[in-house]
């Protein structure tokens, strides 16, 4: 008899403390992961839709589970395969800090967005030698737009083993049609426990700046208080 291959996946209960940022750095890393797969598509020429950012951070994310968890915003099954809704809200946060933009379906970085992100992700490769294994996992699963379906089809014939139903095997498309009847159900990697990455400092930093709107020249208009009276005087 043939030995039936274990699923690489798992359908798990939704855990907050795993499948979402816990902090706003959480979140900083995952807009920062956004706009490095764009950054990738644009150096190979690959358009990116909503629908490939997704399922290109899904895959790395869990192909890489087991020697890096580099993604914190977690995946949900639905209509084509791993989706969560919060992508949408980045999406939308990123395109309002003027680093994306959006055509039909297509992202891109702008050129505000190029231009702040290509020096991050140098910085990143530098001070972090674990950012080769990360930028090479997402460069091979970047999915090209007419793939798209064929990509999402593969992924709903995926196998299960579904934690929340006694260890059962289950398709993908037995749970997306279960969808929203049985939600809060996330899909996760079945090796996990590989080593937290965490952006440099330097990154984070300039992350917090895009974030709050700051730049650089901003610093250069802050004049150093002497005194109290001075302070006072400003907030007049």
């Amino acid at each position: 008899m043939a030995l039936t291959q274990k699923p690489k996946l798992k359908l798990v209960d939704y855990n907050p403390d795993k499948h979402s940022p816990k902090n706003s750095v959480d979140k900083l890393n995952d807009l920062f992961f956004i706009l490095f797969v764009l950054a990738k598509g644009e150096e190979k020429n690959i358009p990116i839709t909503i629908g490939t950012l997704i399922k290109t951070l899904f895959t790395s994310k869990t192909e890489l589970a087991k020697v890096i968890d580099f993604y914190h915003t977690g995946f949900y099954p639905y209509k084509h395969g791993p989706y969560n809704i919060k992508f949408n809200n980045y999406v939308e946060e990123l395109s309002q800090r003027g680093l994306i933009e959006k055509d039909g379906y297509n992202l891109s970085l702008t050129i505000k967005g190029s231009s702040l992100t290509q020096p991050l992700i140098e910085t990143m490769r530098i001070a972090d030698g674990e950012c080769k294994i990360i930028e090479d996992e997402i460069e091979k699963n970047l999915i090209k737009p007419d793939e798209f379906f064929k990509k999402s089809n593969e992924l709903h014939k995926e196998k299960l083993i579904d934690e929340t139903r006694e260890g059962e095997i289950i398709e993908m498309q037995e749970e997306i049609d279960r969808f929203p009847r049985d939600n809060n159900k996330y899909i996760e990697s079945v090796e996990e426990g590989g080593k937290k990455f965490i952006l440099p400092s330097s990154v984070i930093n300039e992350l917090l700046n895009i974030e709050a709107e700051i730049e650089n020249s901003d610093y250069n208009e802050v004049g150093v208080l002497e005194n109290v009276s001075q302070l006072l005087e400003m907030s007049r």
